[in-house]
Parts: C-alpha cells; structure tokens; sequence
C-alpha cells in the first residue's frame, strides 16, 4: 500500500513542477502591474489616493492612518491575473485527474499501478480544485463538487462494481 501512496503522492510533485516551469506562478507582488515603488507611495494620504486607494485615518489622526489598496486599479489587475491563473491550473490539473483516473480503472491486473494512478488522480483534482476554489462562485463550487462526485461514483462502480470487499 506504501508504494500506492508513493505513486500518488509523485505524480502530483512531477505535474506541479513540470507547470511551474511551463506556466510559473504570478505570485502576489504586484509590482509588475503597479510599479515597484507601489508599497512606497503608500505613505500619505495623497499619495494613496493617486493610487487609487482608500486612506483610513488612524485614532481621527490624518496623518497617521494606512492605504487601502484593495480598489487600486493595479491590484485590480494583478488579482484578475492570479485568478486567470488559477482557473488554467484548474482547468489543466481536472482534465489530468480525470485521465489518471480513467488509466486507473481500465489497467487491469496490476492492482498496485491502478490504485497509485487512480489516487493520484484524485489527489490532482483535489489540488486543482482547492487552488480556484476561492475564485469560484457559489453555483459553479456546487457544480463542480457534484461534477466530482458523479465522476468519482461513476469510476469507483467501474473499478469496483458491487464488490463488498472493495476500499
């Protein structure tokens, strides 16, 4: 069973290694889309403002206070870069769990193989799914969960059909 595990737990480093090299996380610096001096500026009131943000005065003080920076149209745009971001992955990691899962229930025989590639499909769709869950909206996260689990219903009757001793 270790080796089952293993195989799961290795096809998940290869698939999240190989897409960082072939699409690298944007990361949460938004300094590609507001500048690299953007956590400098945020220092007064005015220079928040012209970025775009809210300034919120500390204890009534105006000149103590923070900038709020969550409306600023360059963080905008570097959250609707991260979110595209994790919609791919999404997209790429269902798809890829989906095919290890299909390889896992049509290898017949080699029972160690099939339940290491069926679990690392699992496993990969676990990881695409958390990783946009936060963008999804309510519908579409109750979509996908029921999605998930017709799929894996459906896979585990055709692996296992009505076999009591199955786990």
């Amino acid at each position: 069973m270790a080796f089952v595990g293993a195989i799961a737990i290795v096809i998940n480093v290869f698939l999240y290694q190989a897409y960082e090299i072939v699409a690298p996380e944007p990361g949460y610096n938004y300094a590609s889309t507001c500048g690299e001096d953007f956590y400098n500026k945020q220092g007064t009131e005015m220079s928040c403002t012209e970025l775009g943000g809210k300034w919120t005065a500390s204890n009534g003080d105006m000149k103590n206070g923070y900038c709020n920076t969550e409306k600023a149209p360059c963080v905008v745009e570097g959250m609707k870069i991260t979110e595209a971001y994790n919609l791919t992955r999404f997209v790429i990691y269902s798809i890829i769990g989906l095919v290890l899962l299909v390889l896992g229930t049509l290898i017949r025989g080699q029972s160690v193989v099939a339940l290491g590639l069926t679990y690392g499909g699992l496993l990969t769709l676990f990881i695409g799914v958390v990783g946009y869950w936060g963008d999804m909206s309510e519908i579409v996260r109750l979509i996908t969960a029921g999605a998930i689990l017709v799929a894996l219903l459906a896979f585990a009757w055709r692996k296992f059909g009505s076999d009591e001793t199955a786990a």
